[in-house]
C-alpha cells in the first residue's frame, strides 16, 4: 500500500512540476505585453499583494499534496501493521490515533514570491 501510494505520488509531482511550468511560461508571456494594458498589470499586482497569484497557488498546491501524502503514509502504516484482515470491517481507532495523525502546517509565503507579479505592475 505504501509503495504503491509513493508511486503514484512521485506521478503526480513529476505531472504537477510540468504543469507548473506551462503556466509560468504563460504567466511569462502575458508579463511581457503587460506594459499594453495597464489594467491587466493592475491586476497581477493586487493578485500578488493579496495572495492569490500564481507563485502562492503553486505554494498551497505543494504544501497541501505534502500533508495529504503525510497523512495517507499514517493510514497505511495503520492499516498495513494494525489492522488484521479477518476482522477488517470490525476494527475501529480510538481517538487516540487521530490525536497522533501528522499534522503539519500550511505556511502562508511571503509577498517575496511574487516579486515578478509585482514588478509587473509598475514596469
Amino acid at each position: 500500500m505504501q509503495e504503491g501510494e509513493r508511486l503514484t505520488t512521485a506521478v503526480y509531482r513529476e505531472q504537477q512540476a510540468l504543469h507548473d511550468g506551462q503556466l509560468a511560461k504563460q504567466n511569462a508571456r502575458i508579463r511581457h505585453w503587460l506594459w499594453l494594458t495597464p489594467a491587466l498589470a493592475l491586476q497581477y499586482v493586487q493578485m500578488a499583494s493579496s495572495g492569490n497569484d500564481l507563485a502562492h497557488h503553486q505554494a498551497f498546491i505543494r504544501q497541501a499534496e505534502e500533508r495529504r501524502y503525510q497523512l495517507i503514509q499514517y493510514l497505511n502504516q495503520i492499516h498495513t501493521y494494525k489492522v488484521h484482515q479477518h476482522d477488517d470491517k470490525n476494527t475501529r481507532v480510538s481517538a487516540d490515533f487521530w490525536k497522533k495523525a501528522p499534522r503539519p502546517t500550511v505556511n502562508i509565503p511571503a509577498l517575496s514570491v511574487s516579486h515578478n507579479s509585482l514588478l509587473a505592475g509598475f514596469l
